[in-house]
């Protein structure tokens, strides 16, 4: 999520940020809670959907980044939190769940 466009972001093939969805609803208190799924066909190597707060926006032309390794497959998942307000931000996550297979 960029705070400053107000977007949903994916990682390029390219190695960068890009929005995929503009004017998203990101309240910033504490009584607030976000749902989001991302779903990848990695035998395609494609973004397949977005799904967050029930809204689901279609990735499927969207290219993974992707680099060769021939020893074995890997997944890398983060979530990197920045304050506008230069203090401490507190990100609370629950509920993170990575499977090999969606009923795509």
């Amino acid at each position: 999520y960029s705070a400053s466009d107000d977007a949903l972001q994916y990682w390029s093939s390219a190695g960068a940020w890009v929005s995929f969805a503009t004017s998203v609803a990101w309240y910033e208190h504490m009584a607030a809670f976000h749902g989001m799924k991302m779903v990848v066909d990695f035998s395609t190597g494609k973004y397949v959907r977005c799904v967050f707060d029930g809204v689901e926006y279609s990735l499927s032309t969207i290219a993974i980044q992707s680099t060769a390794d021939a020893t074995a497959a890997a997944v890398r998942w983060s979530i990197d939190a920045e304050s506008a307000l230069d203090e401490y931000l507190n990100v609370d996550v629950d509920d993170v769940i990575i499977t090999s297979s969606d009923d795509l």
